[in-house]
Formats: structure tokens, sequence, C-alpha cells
């Protein structure tokens, strides 16, 4: 799946079917991080992927150390 932008760019997607098949599996129903990227679509803009991706880490990572 790929696009045009203004510039004529192809737009890169990220199919995240896979990372919400893990943090189902993984992250615990009262996890922040798990309900925000379950409400993702399946498949976004790679720029928005990797923007997002360093909140979801970081909200993860709070997460677990808040379980020790």
């Amino acid at each position: 799946m790929s696009g045009k932008t203004e510039k004529g760019n192809e737009t890169k997607y990220v199919n995240i079917k896979p990372l919400k098949e893990l943090v189902s599996r993984e992250l615990s129903s009262s996890s922040i991080a798990r309900r925000i990227i379950l409400q993702e679509n399946d498949t976004i803009e790679a720029t928005s992927f990797l923007e997002k991706l360093k909140v979801w880490l970081q909200l993860v990572r709070e997460e677990r150390e808040k379980e020790i």
C-alpha cells in the first residue's frame, strides 16, 4: 500500500497487526499502551509509526517499572 505526497514522494505504510497481536498477548488488559496501540488502524503511515513508536515504548517502559 502506498500513495503520493505533495512532493511526489511515495508514502510508505506499516502493517501493525503483528504488533497488536503481540501487545494483546504480552500486556495486561489494564495497560494504557495496550489500549492505545489496539485503537490504531491496522496500517499506518511509516513516519507516523516511527513517531508513535517512541511514545508507545516509553509507556511500556514506565508500566514495566511500576510492576517491579
